[in-house]
C-alpha cells in the first residue's frame, strides 16, 4: 500500500555547493586515515524527508578514554544517505496519523499520571504491544519548556503551536523503528552515525568545525531548539552534537568495538542479556561536555521515554 508523504520540514537552507569537505582513507587499523577531498552529497526529499548524500569512507572509530569506546579501529562505511535533521514533531504527528488510521498504531488515555502534567492526564501510542511514544514524562523533572508537544484530540495527533519543528522526544527505540519502517528507511547503525558526526575530519563535536560552544550547538541550555538552528557539519547534517539524544539500529554491548567487523559493522547480534538495551548517541541539550563527544556511547532500554530521546533516519544504497 502506498503511504502519504509527510510534510517536508526545511527550516535551514544547506549552504554547500561551493564546500569541499575531507573523508578519511585509511589502510588498515593501524593507520591514520589520510585526507581526500570531495564533494559533499546532494540532498534530497524522500517520503518529506529530507536526505543528504554521504559518500562511504574509513574513519577512526572509538577512544581510548572509555573502556566501552576501545580499541580505536579504522571502519570503512559504505556510501548511504543521512536525514539532514532530527524528525520532528510535525513529522512524527502526521506517522502516527497514517498508522492509527491503517490500524498499525493503538492509542490509550490515562488520568493517573503525575498530577502537575497536565493534571495527570495522559495518552500512551503502542503498536505491536510496545510502547511507541507517551505524553506521561517531562514537566516535573525538567519543567515546563519540556515535554512531548504532539497532542491527541477527538482520534487526531496534532502538535502545540509553535512546536512542529522541534525534535519529537519520549519516542521509544521502537516508536523510532516503527517511523523508520513505515516510510520504507531506516534508523542508522552506531558505525553510521558515529562517521558522520565526526565530518570526514575525526572531529571531536558534531559542529562545523569540531569545537563546541554555545553558538555552534545546543548544549547547556534547559530546552530543545528548532532543528537546523545550529550550523552543519562538515557533511551537511544538524545537531549531530547535542539537542537530543537519537537512537542508533544497533543493539548495546560494551565488548562489540574488539570484535566487530571493519566494513560496515552492524552490532552485536541480539543475545539474551543484551537483549533489553539499544545504542543512543549525540547527547542532549543540557548534557555534559563528555557525553556529546562524536564517540561517546549511551545505553537504555528500548522501550524508555524520555524528553532527551530522539532520532533520524538514514536510506541506503
Amino acid at each position: 500500500m502506498k503511504k502519504a508523504r509527510i510534510t517536508a520540514l526545511l527550516p535551514t537552507r544547506i549552504k554547500l555547493a561551493l564546500i569541499s569537505t575531507l573523508i578519511l582513507c585509511a589502510c588498515d587499523d593501524n593507520e591514520m586515515p589520510t585526507a581526500v577531498v570531495v564533494v559533499p552529497g546532494e540532498t534530497s526529499v524522500y517520503q518529506g524527508i529530507t536526505l543528504i548524500s554521504v559518500p562511504g569512507g574509513k574513519f577512526q572509530r572509538g577512544s581510548e578514554e572509555k573502556e566501552d569506546t576501545r580499541p580505536v579501529r579504522t571502519i570503512q562505511i559504505s556510501p548511504f544517505e543521512m536525514g539532514v535533521y532530527e524528525i520532528t514533531n510535525e513529522q512524527y504527528a502526521a506517522y502516527l496519523n497514517e498508522a492509527l488510521a491503517s490500524g498499525m498504531v493503538n492509542v490509550k488515555e490515562y488520568t493517573d499520571g503525575k498530577p502537575f502534567i497536565n493534571g495527570g492526564r495522559y495518552w500512551v501510542a503502542s503498536g505491536n504491544g510496545v510502547t511507541y511514544i507517551s505524553t506521561n514524562i517531562g514537566i516535573g523533572m525538567y519543567g515546563p519548556k519540556n515535554q512531548c508537544w504532539i497532542t491527541y484530540e477527538d482520534g487526531y495527533f496534532g502538535v502545540t503551536d509553535g512546536k512542529a519543528n522541534l525534535p519529537v522526544v519520549n519516542v521509544t527505540w521502537h516508536g523510532a523503528m516503527a517511523f523508520a519502517e513505515h516510510y520504507g528507511i531506516d534508523l542508522p547503525t552506531e558505525a553510521e552515525w558515529e562517521y558522520v558526526c565526526r565530518g570526514g575530519k575525526q572531529y571531536e563535536f558534531g559542529t562545523d568545525d569540531g569545537t563546541l560552544s554555545i553558538e555552534k550547538a545546543n548544549c547547556y541550555s534547559d530546552c530543545p531548539a528548532d532543528v537546523g538552528s545550529y550550523p552543519a557539519n562538515p557533511f551537511g547534517v544538524f545537531d549531530m552534537t547535542g539537542n537530543v539524544d537519537e537512537w542508533c539500529k544497533d543493539w548495546y554491548d560494551k565488548d562489540y568495538y574488539s570484535k566487530s567487523p571493519s566494513q560496515d559493522p552492524q552490532g552485536p547480534e541480539n543475545v539474551p542479556e543484551l537483549s533489553r538495551f539499544r545504542v543512543r548517541r549525540g547527547g542532549y541539550w543540557n548534557f555534559l561536555y563528555f557525553q556529546i563527544t562524536s564517540f561517546y556511547r549511551i545505553s537504555s532500554v528500548y522501550n524508555w521515554t524520555s524528553v532527551e530521546n530522539g532520532f533520524r533516519v538514514v536510506r541506503r544504497k
